[in-house]
């Protein structure tokens, strides 16, 4: 999500087509693709289908091209 998320894409991970169990982990593995030297943001979102808390969360991604 955010004006730079097309630099980071979603290539992989274990979380996808599952459900986790209480206690248990997936992973999410993201490219970086910049086009130029600046910094890069992005937000990951994951929305659980879940009625337990907590059904969304997210965290920044952060880049600097070269």
């Amino acid at each position: 999500v955010g004006a730079q998320a097309a630099f980071f894409t979603v290539t992989g991970g274990t979380c996808f087509g599952t459900t986790l169990a209480a206690g248990k982990t997936c992973s999410v593995t993201v490219a970086f693709t910049p086009t130029a030297a600046i910094s890069y943001t992005a937000t990951l979102v994951v929305t659980g289908d879940s009625t337990t808390l907590p059904a969304t969360v997210s965290t920044e991604l952060q880049g600097t091209g070269k």
